[in-house]
């Protein structure tokens, strides 16, 4: 019994150091994605309480007076995908192997122009030297992606210019 409530108390600490380095790379990330100002912070807790189901709760900060509230009750949809893309993006930065290719599928469906172009000026930042493969219905997102090659698909053919 000593050997695994030491194992355990060894486990929960680094599964609490793992979420601390995490949020606080993903609380860049997420102030610079999100420009609504509400919420500026990202904060993934153990919970101790109840250790054997391994549960986490994620938090976000508020700006105003750096309460936290819940990610799942308080946050719109497009806040809420602002918060999971800053945690991939945090995760990639923190793993240690390479990525040499990301594939984001409408990945701000639900946010305004400000964080699209957010989202992009992160992609370029955060991902130097990463090919990126970015499908969306917007042409704003398509504007504020420059100096890249942009190709079109329509009826399952590649054209060379948009419809």
């Amino acid at each position: 019994n000593k050997i695994r409530a030491a194992l355990r108390r060894a486990h929960a600490k680094l599964r609490m150091e793992l979420s601390e380095r995490l949020s606080l790379e993903a609380s860049r990330v997420f102030s610079t994605l999100n420009p609504y100002g509400v919420y500026n912070g990202i904060n993934i807790r153990v919970d101790v309480e109840r250790r054997e189901s391994g549960r986490y709760l994620l938090l976000v900060k508020r700006k105003e007076d750096g309460g936290l509230v819940s990610f799942d009750t308080r946050l719109s949809d497009g806040q809420k995908l602002l918060v999971a893309l800053s945690l991939f993006l945090a995760a990639v930065r923190l793993k240690r192997h390479s990525l040499s290719l990301l594939i984001l599928d409408e990945a701000a469906p639900t946010v305004g122009e400000e964080a699209k172009r957010s989202l992009v000026d992160m992609l370029r930042e955060r991902l130097e030297g990463v090919q990126a493969i970015l499908a969306t219905q917007s042409i704003l997102l398509e504007k504020a992606v420059k100096g890249v090659t942009i190709h079109y698909i329509m009826n399952r053919k590649l054209v060379s210019s948009p419809p």
